[in-house]
């Protein structure tokens, strides 16, 4: 039997971890673990409100910009860990069949599944498409007031509103040019993603 007590201070590190250095390695792994988990749940944001942008060419800074304003309007004081999610996906032509695009595609239909999309900014080439699949709500069930203005129309009734008479998107250097924007359907948040039109389009 080994008498550590008569080791030198290196002998006796030596002998533990020759004879302990995997229950150290186990004990140490499950410490880093376990606090990496509990930083995660103590950081982690809860996001309350999702627009979603489908085109090519939007600046990073110009989305970071617009996801703090409108995080600021849907974040109320106080809460913490809160925040609107500004997402920019490179879709601009349903019909578009390279790989690139079918993924974004596919991303984008799996979260429209979900109800994880509230408010979209689409071309203006795809309305027809989004309607006929019951994507986006109708407005004019909606919004009733004067608050929202110009509103794209078309035989079925008013879908989405012009994108280029939002000014904080003309602000933040988005280019609004043949851009709409929508309420969908399968949104988990109807009534904030109508708020937050009225709000855009008012600003």
């Amino acid at each position: 039997m080994v008498d550590l007590k008569k080791m030198s201070r290196k002998e006796k590190i030596e002998y533990i971890w020759d004879y302990y250095k995997i229950h150290i390695i186990a004990t140490m792994i499950a410490i880093l673990a376990v606090s990496s988990f509990i930083y995660s749940y103590v950081t982690k944001v809860e996001y309350v409100f999702n627009l979603t942008i489908l085109c090519n060419d939007m600046d990073e800074n110009a989305r970071v910009n617009l996801e703090k304003q409108i995080t600021n309007y849907v974040v109320g004081k106080g809460e913490k860990r809160k925040q609107a999610a500004v997402e920019v996906m490179p879709i601009t032509d349903t019909g578009n069949s390279s790989p690139m695009t079918a993924q974004y595609m596919q991303k984008f239909m799996v979260k429209l599944a979900a109800g994880e999309i509230d408010l979209v900014i689409f071309d203006r080439s795809m309305l027809e498409t989004y309607t006929k699949q019951e994507a986006l709500v109708k407005l004019d069930d909606i919004v009733n007031d004067k608050s929202v203005q110009g509103v794209s129309d078309n035989t079925k009734g008013v879908y989405a509103v012009e994108a280029d008479n939002i000014k904080i998107l003309k602000d933040v250097g988005f280019n609004t040019k043949d851009k709409l924007v929508g309420i969908i359907s399968s949104g988990k948040q109807k009534e904030k993603a109508v708020s937050v039109l009225k709000w855009m389009i008012n600003k």
